[in-house]
C-alpha cells in the first residue's frame, strides 16, 4: 500500500472537542498500512492542519443547519483536490 494516497476527514460538535485527536489518529492508521496521507493547506482551513473538519454543534457553525458550513466545505473539497493532484504526480 506504500504507494497509496489518501487524507483523513472528522467532524465534531465544537473546536477542541477531540477532532484533531481523531484526525492525528486516523492518520496513524493509514501510516501504519504505508498510505501516504495528503494534509491540507493550512492558508486554507485555520481550523486543521491534519485533514478536513466540520464543526456541526457550535454555533456560528450550526447556523446552516442540516448542511455544512460553507467553510468547512470548501476546505474538505480543496484536501479533496490535493488528493487528487498528488495521486495524478505519482502516476
Amino acid at each position: 500500500l506504500s504507494s497509496k494516497k489518501g487524507a483523513v476527514f472528522a467532524t465534531g460538535g465544537g473546536i477542541s472537542q477531540g477532532i484533531e485527536h481523531t484526525l492525528t489518529s486516523l492518520a496513524r492508521a493509514l501510516w501504519s498500512f504505508r498510505i501516504q496521507v495528503v494534509t491540507s493547506d493550512p492558508t486554507q482551513s485555520g481550523y486543521a492542519s491534519y485533514g478536513a473538519i466540520a464543526i456541526t454543534g457550535t454555533s456560528p457553525f450550526n447556523e446552516t443547519t442540516p448542511s455544512i458550513d460553507p467553510e468547512f466545505a470548501d476546505a474538505a473539497q480543496s484536501l479533496g483536490t490535493r488528493v487528487a493532484r498528488a495521486v495524478r504526480a505519482a502516476r
